[in-house]
């Protein structure tokens, strides 16, 4: 079998999310260096499992990761109708192919959003619009941004089905910045 296998397991309510939950990518090819995968590992690792000196829980991950899917101002602002968990999916595969250009790795990403430049275009600029990239002079040279390395490292710990069953974070009061950063930055 080509690429490896996600490891996941069962969680309780109210377990940890720790250094020993991260480092898998999606079955299948990986467009992903192994150099790049051990740095994400690594920095998922430190930003997840040490997050202020505290351990985040379950909870805290997916109902952030609800406000990045669902929020129309802090996140991609998506229905919970049609094929949300397809859309999830290729968030999270985009997001694990940044920087877009190292390798040429745009041309994945536009494979991924069917060819159409059109499309690709929407896609790019909502994921820009949520603060997932940032980009220079063009979409296809964009970079993970603190909260895209976040995102992409709690999408990895969790399935869409999970949101479901979350809702805001801060009793629904706005994320700040440090809901995303890393904790070498704070």
């Amino acid at each position: 079998m080509s690429g490896e296998e996600t490891s996941r397991r069962e969680w309780k309510p109210g377990e940890t999310i720790g250094p020993q939950d991260f480092g898998t990518t999606p079955a299948g090819p990986n467009p992903i260096g192994d150099a790049m995968k051990r740095d994400l590992a690594r920095r998922a690792d430190e930003m997840l499992a040490q997050r202020g000196g505290k351990r985040m829980s379950r909870e805290h991950v997916l109902s952030h990761l609800y406000v990045i899917f669902y929020d129309n101002q802090q996140g991609l602002g998506l229905c919970g109708c049609g094929n949300p968990e397809a859309a999830y999916d290729l968030i999270r595969d985009l997001l694990s192919l940044a920087p877009f250009y190292e390798d040429s790795r745009w041309k994945t990403a536009e494979a991924l959003t069917g060819n159409i430049p059109g499309a690709h275009h929407i896609v790019l600029g909502a994921m820009d619009r949520a603060g997932l990239i940032e980009h220079g002079s063009s979409q296809n040279g964009a970079w993970l941004t603190d909260k895209g390395t976040w995102c992409l490292a709690a999408m990895r710990t969790a399935e869409f089905d999970d949101l479901d069953q979350h809702g805001y974070p801060h009793d629904g009061e706005a994320c700040t910045d440090a809901c995303w950063r890393l904790p070498v930055d704070a």
